[in-house]
């Protein structure tokens, strides 16, 4: 005997009854939250696609400008605190078999689109205290872990104020991740996520202007960058591990920041996974359709994937990752086609981005015969159009500073052994490697949003001088690629405390510098020796006093015993008379061969020659295939030949 199910009429006049809220059957066997037979205010609060949900764990209440007493991820006093939290929505592709059967009983809550549904998520009720009353001994081992760590870090409140206000200044305006008018907060506004705010602080601790507010307890000394960073860091991947954020859309904005924190020999593949998982999560609440209701954060979530989608590009080209975003899978529309939008620092932005992403596609496997983007390159000032004036000259400068370091890779990157190809993709490279130089060293050496693009540029840019020092043959452009080699090792050296990167990129300069000063003094040696040698020897003839002698003394010479080596030199063991300057013969073998015994053997002592391996390659290793550590080639010197 079939039944059938007849869901309450789902309208206003019976919304506004007055009656007992009972699930359906339908819920009950699913288990699910029933929103067939209710649709309270309260529920249309709380599903909003995971962007408003209460934090899971610990909340901090603070005012509009983030001034209320100083923020801590406080512990509630009392285990009786309650906190009502909404598990993120999910997006349901119609490849799944079971949204066949959703056709049939989604409610008003479900969003529908052509690719699939999004489902609400269900609340729940839960304590705010990290140990429930269970008082299991995995959450009292997970509670002293948080505590050892110290997951609650934070700055004192006015030097808390001072970064946020850097982070919204010179980052926001470029990659707005985090929404301005409630940056982390819930729908009531009085709600902030403290993994956002400690994310937000590493990222704006590498600004200039942050040097005096990193410190991380009342009355302490400022530190060092690097070390700040590195204890938020702490804090925010132990709650990351511990999954203290809730919250899906703020988790995403975490992880996106993260993605440009890049600190040791692991950096770049942490910092890649960050941004894997963002993506990931960011696919899990269809982010890649956009906003498929009327929101008033649709404008910002449309932004919010497009800063994804840049910084997806980003990694592909300085971790050397595949792209994970993929624009067959999005139908989004794109900030650029509004022409507000398209000038703004963050529609520049994306457009260079445009660019990078048609550059990437010469990296790829089985494109070995393309030398770069030889057809029109889109110029710079195109993409700022006519309000330039309006975007701060620092975020200008930086944003050069992007632009150049894609038209340095729009030609595609060479070994170094394979000869510069004469390309329009090429001269563009030196062009834009002079003009990174000239930003960086004359125009606008501070003040730089504090994002990894910045170092990044210096080191293209001191790439391609080590390239053309070692492969030009015209000697002026050798000696102008050395100085701009030591003016890209200056600039890494500064930005050393607040980049990684920047002092291993520094480290490298400085032994190819070292290398190409070492050859140098080395080849002048040799030729003023064989010089030296040429006139001694043009003595000896001059001073025989005829040819009878000189036939007596290469007799006498031939006649005495000698040593003869496996390279056909043969060395005279045994004293001869020869005539006056006859002394300097041994002289003119040492000589013959490349030997000087006027000079320091000290550069054929191999005891020495490693003696600051290490500190130059620090621990990542040496790559023995690396042009850097080839060895010397002697059969490149011209070596002299003594007369007949």
């Amino acid at each position: 005997m079939s039944s059938i199910i007849t869901f309450a009429a789902n309208n206003e006049l019976f919304r506004k009854r007055k009656r007992v809220y009972r699930a359906c059957e339908t819920c009950k066997k699913r288990r699910k939250r029933c929103t067939h037979t209710f649709n309270s205010d309260e529920v249309e609060a709380e599903a909003s696609n995971g962007s408003d949900r209460t934090q899971g764990t610990s909340e901090i209440k603070i005012e509009t400008r983030v001034k209320a007493s100083p923020i801590r991820r406080g512990r509630s006093n009392s285990n009786e605190a309650r906190s009502r939290s909404v598990s993120p929505s999910h997006f349901y592709g119609r490849a799944r078999p079971e949204t066949l059967f959703l056709d049939q009983t989604t409610g008003a809550e479900t969003v529908h689109h052509e690719c699939g549904y999004w489902m609400p998520g269900t609340t729940h009720v839960r304590s705010t205290s990290r140990i429930n009353d269970t008082d299991s001994a995995e959450e009292k081992a997970l509670e002293n872990y948080l505590a050892v760590v110290n997951v609650d870090l934070l700055p004192p409140q006015e030097h808390l104020d001072a970064l946020i206000k850097i982070y919204f200044e010179y980052v926001h305006p470029i990659l707005p991740i985090v929404d301005a008018t409630r940056p982390g907060r819930r729908k009531s506004g009085k709600l902030l996520s403290p993994m956002l705010l400690q994310t937000i602080c590493i990222i704006a601790s590498r600004h200039d202007r942050a040097k005096p507010h990193l410190i991380l307890q009342d009355g302490g000394q400022p530190l060092a960058p690097r070390d700040f960073a590195k204890r938020l860091y702490k804090s925010v991947n132990a709650a990351l591990n511990a999954k203290l954020e809730r919250d899906r859309v703020v988790l995403i904005q975490v992880l996106a920041l993260l993605s440009q924190y890049v600190e040791g020999t692991e950096g770049a593949e942490v910092a890649s996974i960050h941004l894997a998982e963002a993506i990931h999560h960011a696919h899990t609440i269809g982010m890649q359709f956009g906003r498929a209701r009327d929101d008033e954060r649709a404008e910002y979530f449309n932004n919010f994937y497009w800063c994804l989608w840049c910084l997806d590009r980003l990694n592909t080209m300085m971790n050397a990752r595949p792209v994970f975003i993929s624009d067959d899978d999005s139908r989004i529309d794109s900030p650029l086609d509004h022409e507000e939008t398209r000038h703004t620092p963050f529609g520049i932005c994306l457009q260079i981005t445009v660019a990078l992403d048609h550059i990437i596609s010469y990296y790829r496997p089985r494109h070995d015969s393309c030398t770069g983007w030889e057809k029109e390159f889109p110029g710079f000032e195109e993409m700022l159009g006519d309000k330039s004036a309006d975007i701060n000259p620092s975020i200008l400068a930086f944003l050069e500073l992007f632009y150049h370091s894609a038209a340095i890779m729009s030609h595609k990157a060479r070994p170094i052994n394979e000869p510069i190809p004469a390309t329009s993709s090429f001269v563009r490279q030196s062009l834009s490697a002079v003009r990174v130089i000239q930003i960086l060293r004359d125009e606008c050496r501070h003040d730089h949003p504090p994002l990894p693009i910045t170092p990044w540029s210096v080191s293209l840019a001191m790439a391609h001088a080590y390239r053309v020092f070692r492969q030009s043959k015209i000697a002026t452009l050798r000696n102008r690629a050395k100085k701009d080699l030591q003016v890209c090792c200056d600039i890494l050296e500064q930005m050393r405390r607040d980049w990684w990167s920047a002092g291993t990129m520094a480290d490298l300069g400085r032994a190819a510098l070292k290398k190409a000063s070492g050859d140098g003094e080395l080849n002048q040696t040799r030729e003023k020796s064989v010089a030296r040698e040429k006139s001694v020897a043009q003595e000896q003839v001059t001073t025989l006093p005829d040819a009878d002698m000189q036939s007596e003394t290469v007799r006498s010479t031939l006649n005495s015993p000698i040593l003869s080596t496996s390279d056909g030199v043969d060395i005279a063991t045994t004293s001869t008379e020869v005539p006056s300057g006859g002394g300097t013969l041994g002289n003119n073998l040492t000589a013959a061969i490349g030997l000087d015994p006027s000079i320091s053997p000290d550069w054929l002592n191999f005891d020495t020659a490693f003696e600051n391996f290490d500190a130059v390659l620090g621990s990542s290793g040496a790559d023995v295939s690396m042009e850097l550590l080839r060895p010397f080639n002697f059969d490149e010197f011209n070596y002299y030949e003594l007369p007949k």
